[in-house]
C-alpha cells in the first residue's frame, strides 16, 4: 500500500509539472537565455558569445517565430522575431561584425515585452 501511495504523489507531483510547463519555447527560454548579466543573450549582445551560442540563439530565435504571442498584433510579433532570426543568422553563419550590429538591435526585450508578454 505504501508503494501505492508513493507511486500516486510522483504521477501528481509529474502531472503538476507538464500542467504548469506549458509556456511554449518563449516562457522556457527567458531564464538563463534572456535574463541577467550573464545570460547567453547579453553574452551575445556583448561580443562574448561563442559558436555554440549563436547556434543555439538561432535555434531559439526560429522556434521563437514559429510560435504565437500571447497578447499584441501577430505582424509586430513576426516582425520582431524575424529581425531575431535574421540577426542570429548572420551570427551563426560567422558574418560577427554585421551580425552583431543587427543583433543589438533586434534583441531589445523592452520593445517585444510592451506589446507581446502576457500576464
Amino acid at each position: 500500500m505504501r508503494q501505492f501511495g508513493i507511486g500516486m504523489l510522483v504521477v501528481c507531483v509529474f502531472g503538476m509539472g507538464v500542467v504548469f510547463a506549458g509556456g511554449g519555447v518563449v516562457h522556457d527560454s527567458m531564464g538563463d537565455r534572456f535574463e541577467g548579466k550573464t545570460s547567453m543573450a547579453n553574452k551575445i549582445k556583448n561580443g562574448e558569445g561563442t559558436e555554440e551560442d549563436h547556434k543555439k540563439m538561432l535555434e531559439l530565435a526560429r522556434a521563437m517565430a514559429k510560435e504565437k504571442p500571447k497578447k499584441g498584433d501577430a505582424s509586430s510579433w513576426k516582425e520582431k522575431t524575424e529581425a531575431l532570426v535574421a540577426a542570429s543568422e548572420l551570427l551563426a553563419s560567422g558574418k560577427k561584425d554585421e551580425g552583431l550590429a543587427a543583433y543589438k538591435k533586434a534583441v531589445n526585450c523592452k520593445a517585444c515585452h510592451n506589446v507581446h508578454k502576457g500576464k
